[in-house]
């Protein structure tokens, strides 16, 4: 597994779910990693309550397609879920501060 970096949070921001977070990272790659993972909760979580509602029928006009477009945003929530609590954590562990999730 690759290791994040800020270059890698830059070219991509889904790579922060994708890459481990390196060993005694420093506070600003935290921080470019909680928004990064922020970002991949955010968009998720605007197309799961698009498929809920009815939105996404635009996009996607099959409900089965819908379906599955929910799921997937949903297993990706929960992996920014997951990562955001782990940034947290580190964080805190490293600098002695709570970023305010």
């Amino acid at each position: 597994m690759r290791t994040l970096t800020l270059n890698s949070i830059r070219q991509n921001p889904w790579n922060v779910l994708l890459q481990k977070i390196p060993p005694q990272p420093g506070p600003l790659l935290l921080k470019a990693a909680l928004m990064a993972a922020e970002y991949c909760y955010n968009s998720d979580r605007l197309l799961m309550e698009a498929a809920t509602d009815g939105r996404l029928r635009f996009y996607l006009r099959d409900a089965t397609r819908i379906r599955k477009a929910y799921d997937e945003s949903e297993t990706w929530c929960e992996a920014a879920s997951y990562k955001l609590d782990e940034i947290s954590n580190l964080f805190d562990e490293e600098f002695g501060e709570d970023l305010n999730l």
